[in-house]
């Protein structure tokens, strides 16, 4: 129950209040001059504080000023019980920052309504400031992944730009022009991709304070699938890859196109790395029960059950690609958060040795996933 202390120098009337409160099962701490009810205030920290004006030592006003001074005590509700009812010391306590007033004599309903007002508005007050909390370290928590998404969509677009540099630099004499000029537009729309990506994240953390951004638009699908694409050419090219799109007509969605494409990139970069040369991968799209589903289906090494379970948590081990490829690991984390940000979900299912397919399924409207498939 609430703890309550009662300052009074009316050693009467403060039993009085004890034992009214105490009738309601509350806990109560007494004082009869102001330096002790202060120094109790102090020690106890109590729920709430009922206290006397005219006191002995230090009146109410003084005990008022020095507990909203301190950081400790600043926040405590404090209720004046007091017979000096004329505005000015009403002013003068709400200036100081008293939370009510309580005029003598009163009745044990006014006593006990006017308590448990101000026990609710302190409750609610505690539950916003813990839920701002909460808020905060959300945020502190979104910011870490966002850095972490531009580092690693960064190590991707880098790696697009040393890949065709790296057969500028090698086979420059048999290229034609016009190849050349495939790989130096590769080279530019990679590095404007990385500005890009930098551009977010300065724009990101002006409004921080508010968390991940998620600015829904109307998305051309296939242009942005066709930009995706474009940009992992020369890993797909070192192995002899290729992407199949299969868009439904009529496709609509309504979404964060940035999100999106960094989830798209994410998921068909997982899947070069872990297909073998030469294999295919696939994009597709349908409306099912008034939802998209979007889905990348890759030939690779698959995955188990177990490891399915793991994949969107920072305890899941990195593995190499099919030649040795690194990563961060943190790609489909990442993506999985930027997922659940537009109100989505995946479903993957996959069988060691044959391949998996991601789906992501907008908005969840669709039916529970089969007992082939886990849905995370």
């Amino acid at each position: 129950m609430p703890h309550i202390l009662v300052i009074e120098d009316d050693q009467v009337l403060n039993e009085k209040i004890k034992i009214m409160l105490e009738l309601e099962s509350y806990q109560v701490e007494q004082a009869s001059t102001g330096s002790e009810g202060l120094d109790k205030a102090r020690q106890l920290l109590p729920d709430l504080i009922l206290c006397d004006i005219m006191l002995p030592e230090m009146d109410g006003f003084e005990i008022l000023a020095a507990l909203r001074s301190e950081a400790d005590t600043q926040h405590l509700p404090l209720l004046f019980l007091t017979a000096l009812a004329d505005k000015r010391s009403m002013r003068q306590g709400m200036r100081l920052g008293a939370d009510d007033y309580l005029i003598k004599p009163f009745e044990y309903d006014e006593l006990m309504d006017a308590i448990s007002a101000r026990l609710q508005r302190q409750a609610q007050l505690r539950g916003a400031a813990e839920k701002r909390i909460d808020q905060l370290e959300q945020i502190s928590l979104n910011k870490d992944k966002f850095l972490a998404l531009i580092c690693h969509d960064l190590n991707n677009s880098f790696s697009g730009v040393m890949g065709a540099s790296m057969m500028l630099q090698h086979d420059l004499d048999r290229l034609k022009p016009e190849e050349i000029r495939t790989f130096a537009s590769l080279m530019y729309d990679s590095t404007q991709s990385s500005v890009q990506m930098l551009q977010s994240m300065l724009n990101w953390s002006r409004q921080q304070i508010e968390g991940l951004a998620y600015e829904a638009a109307p998305i051309d699908l296939a242009a942005l699938i066709a930009k995706v694409e474009y940009g992992l050419q020369p890993l797909l090219r070192e192995k002899r890859q290729a992407i199949s799109v299969d868009l439904a007509p009529h496709i609509h969605l309504h979404a964060d196109a940035g999100m999106l494409e960094s989830v798209m990139r994410n998921l068909l970069t997982n899947a070069i790395k872990f297909s073998p040369m030469g294999s295919d991968i696939s994009i597709q799209a349908v409306m099912l029960d008034g939802a998209l589903h979007l889905s990348i289906a890759d030939q690779g090494v698959g995955m188990s059950a177990e490891q399915i379970e793991q994949l969107f948590s920072f305890s899941r081990q990195t593995t190499l690609g099919t030649q040795g490829e690194k990563g961060a690991g943190i790609g489909l984390i990442l993506t999985y958060d930027l997922v659940q940000r537009q109100g989505a979900h995946i479903q993957v299912s996959s069988t060691p040795g044959q391949g998996t397919t991601f789906t992501l399924i907008f908005p969840q409207l669709s039916p529970l996933p089969t007992a082939s498939s886990i849905d995370l």
